[in-house]
């Protein structure tokens, strides 16, 4: 698993979305959980001429400060809940919604930082 987080600030239409952070469609960049997925598979290659590189797979767990969840990290979640149910065994909390009260923690904290009331 890989976890990554970002603020969006605005879409692509707005002034800001206009700059360089924006431009990148199909990079590192983009404000869109799916690109950012997207950047994840690009930047960790398991397959390489049809042949796996590695054993096991990437899972992409990408959330933004408005507290949505990739696609990716869903259907990861939903997996590990089926493990759990066939296992007998009870998951406590709520994946998603662990991981997007994290991110708002960690918004939170980095706004603290940013306007020096950490």
């Amino acid at each position: 698993m890989d976890f990554s987080c970002f603020h969006p600030f605005a879409g692509p239409a707005s002034q800001r979305g206009r700059g360089a952070c924006f431009r990148r469609q199909g990079g590192e960049g983009g404000w869109s959980l799916r690109q950012r997925e997207g950047a994840k598979h690009k930047r960790y290659r398991t397959k390489a001429g049809g042949r796996r590189l590695v054993e096991g797979r990437l899972v992409p767990i990408i959330s933004n400060s408005f507290s949505a969840v990739g696609e990716e990290a869903r259907a990861f979640f939903a997996v590990v809940y089926g493990i759990a149910h066939r296992l007998g065994r009870e998951v406590g909390r709520d994946l998603e919604s662990f991981v997007q009260s994290s991110v708002a923690y960690f918004t939170a904290q980095n706004v603290a930082v940013a306007y020096g009331h950490a």
